[in-house]
């Protein structure tokens, strides 16, 4: 199965530069001492972030 090169109306080989038509994530994960996810935040956006507040509350809350 061929994968499509559009995404929502983008020419994503034109977007890129190539000829991929990867779609990135934006992601963030809280991960403890004995390797356990804490926290995770992702976003198909990937112009959107998870704010350095929302990071320092999640570090805060480790100890």
């Amino acid at each position: 199965m061929a994968r499509p090169k559009t995404f929502s109306g983008i020419d994503l080989p034109a977007r890129h530069g190539d000829t991929t038509v990867d779609l990135p994530l934006s992601a963030t994960d809280g991960v403890d001492t004995n390797g356990t996810i804490v926290h995770r935040f992702v976003d198909v956006d990937y112009t959107q972030r998870l704010a350095p507040e929302a990071i320092l509350a999640v570090l805060k809350g480790w100890q």
